[in-house]
C-alpha cells in the first residue's frame, strides 16, 4: 500500500507526527502540485532581489491594477483560482533557485542540499496530514516511508489523473466480460470528470456519475448504493467544491469503501487552510490531492474575470474561466439560468480586509447596474 503525492511548495506548520496514521494502517495517497522544497533553515535574505518584497509578489496587503496600464489598486477576491505567493516561501524557495541549484537525484555534491530539501518538503506536507494532538517529530525509518509514499507532479490536474490510473491499474481485474467501474459526483473538478469520461468513451471504464442535491452535496447513500461489488475499483469525490464551497460527507464515504474493498480518492485542493485535511478527519482515504498554488505556493497560470479593472474575481472555476456559458456546477445544482448566468465567485485569502470586501462589494453593485442600465 502506497501514499502518493505531488508537487508545490508549503509554509512550515507543525502539527503532528505520522504516527497517527501509522497506527491505522492506513494507505494514504497524497498528490500536491508545485511543492517546492524547503530549506533546512531559514537563510537570511542575500540578494538585491530581495530587498523589497512587495515588488516580488502579490499580496492582498498590497494588491497590483488588474490593467498593467491602469495604476489604481485593484481588489484581488479569486484565492480559489490561485493565491499569491506567500513571502516565507519565496524565501524558502529562493536558496535552490540560486545557490542549490543541483538535481536532487545527483549523487554528487550538488545533489545533497535539493536531496535533503526535498526530504523535509515531503515531512512538512505530512504534518498537514496527521493530528496536531500527535508528535511532530519523524524518525529515519518513517521519514523513508514518506519519501517512497509521496509523488511530486506537475500540477493538479495531473495529481487527479495520476491518481485514477494509479487506483485502476492496482484494482483486481472485474469478472469475465466485465469492466472495471468508477464511480464519481457531478460536480467533480473536470481534472477528475472529464478524465473520467474520456475513459468510458473509449470503453476503458464504465462510470456512474452520482448527482448531488440543490446545495451542491452528494449523499453518501448514493455513493454506496452506486457501488458494484467485484467490479468498482475507485471512488472519487472532491472534499470542497472549487466553485461554490460545498463539503461532501467524505469521513462517511471513505468509510463505506473501506467496508466494500474500494479504493478511495478525495481532491482536497479547496479544502486546505480552510477545514482540516488531517487523515483522521477524512476517514483516511487511500488518495488525497493536495494543490500548492492554492495555499501560496507558485502556479503555471491562472484566468481571471477582470470586473471594471478593479476587481479580479472569476465567474466559475478558474481553470476554464474562458469557456463562457452557464457553470456545469451551476446546472447540476438546479440553479435559474438567468440566477447562474449572473453568478460571481469571490474568494478571500488570509490577508483580503474587511475595508476590501466592502469596496468590492460596492464596485461590482455600481459595475451591475450600469450593464443593466446599457451604459
Amino acid at each position: 500500500r502506497r501514499l502518493v503525492w505531488t508537487h508545490g511548495t508549503m509554509p512550515n506548520q507543525s502539527t503532528s507526527s505520522l504516527a497517527a496514521a501509522a497506527a491505522t494502517g492506513a494507505a494514504a495517497a497524497l498528490l500536491i502540485t508545485y511543492m517546492y522544497s524547503h530549506a533546512q533553515t531559514r537563510r537570511r535574505r542575500k540578494h538585491a532581489l530581495l530587498d523589497d518584497d512587495n515588488d516580488l509578489i502579490l499580496s492582498s496587503e498590497d494588491t497590483t491594477s488588474c490593467n498593467p496600464n491602469n495604476s489604481s489598486k485593484c481588489i484581488y477576491l479569486d484565492h480559489n483560482g490561485t493565491t499569491p505567493i506567500y513571502k516565507p516561501v519565496l524565501r524558502e524557495m529562493l536558496p535552490y533557485l540560486t545557490e542549490h541549484f543541483g538535481n536532487p537525484s545527483s549523487g554528487h555534491a550538488y545533489g545533497s542540499a535539493p536531496r535533503a530539501a526535498v526530504s523535509l518538503a515531503r515531512r512538512r506536507v505530512m504534518s498537514l496530514l496527521v493530528d496536531s494532538s500527535s508528535s511532530t517529530d519523524i524518525d529515519t525509518q518513517q521519514s523513508a516511508a514518506v519519501d517512497d509514499c509521496i509523488i511530486f507532479t506537475g500540477c493538479g490536474t495531473e495529481s487527479d489523473n495520476l491518481a485514477i490510473h494509479l487506483a485502476l491499474l492496482s484494482a483486481p481485474s472485474p469478472p469475465k466480460d466485465k469492466r472495471k467501474h468508477v464511480v464519481t459526483c457531478n460536480i467533480e473538478h473536470p481534472a477528475v470528470l472529464e478524465c473520467l469520461k474520456i475513459m468510458q468513451c473509449r470503453g476503458e471504464i464504465d462510470l456512474s456519475i452520482v448527482a448531488v442535491n440543490d446545495e451542491g452535496i452528494v449523499s453518501a447513500d448514493d455513493i454506496a448504493n452506486a457501488i458494484i461489488p467485484l467490479r468498482t475499483a475507485l471512488v472519487t469525490v472532491m472534499v470542497a467544491n472549487n466553485e461554490v464551497g460545498s463539503l461532501q460527507p467524505i469521513k462517511q464515504i471513505a468509510q463505506t469503501c473501506r467496508d466494500s474493498g474500494v479504493l478511495f480518492h478525495t481532491d482536497a485542493a479547496q479544502a486546505v487552510g480552510k477545514v482540516s485535511v488531517t487523515l483522521r478527519y477524512l476517514g483516511h482515504p487511500v488518495m488525497i490531492t493536495l494543490v500548492g498554488h492554492k495555499m501560496g505556493a507558485p502556479k503555471s497560470g491562472e484566468l481571471l474575470k477582470i470586473i471594471s479593472n478593479k476587481v479580479a474575481a472569476s465567474a466559475g472555476s478558474a481553470c476554464h474561466a474562458s469557456g463562457g456559458g452557464v457553470s456545469e456546477v451551476l446546472k447540476c445544482m438546479n440553479v435559474p439560468d438567468e440566477f447562474a448566468r449572473g453568478t460571481l465567485r469571490l474568494s478571500v485569502g488570509p490577508g483580503t480586509t474587511m475595508e476590501e470586501v466592502d469596496a468590492a462589494s460596492d464596485i461590482i453593485i455600481a459595475e451591475a447596474k450600469r450593464q443593466i442600465a446599457g451604459k
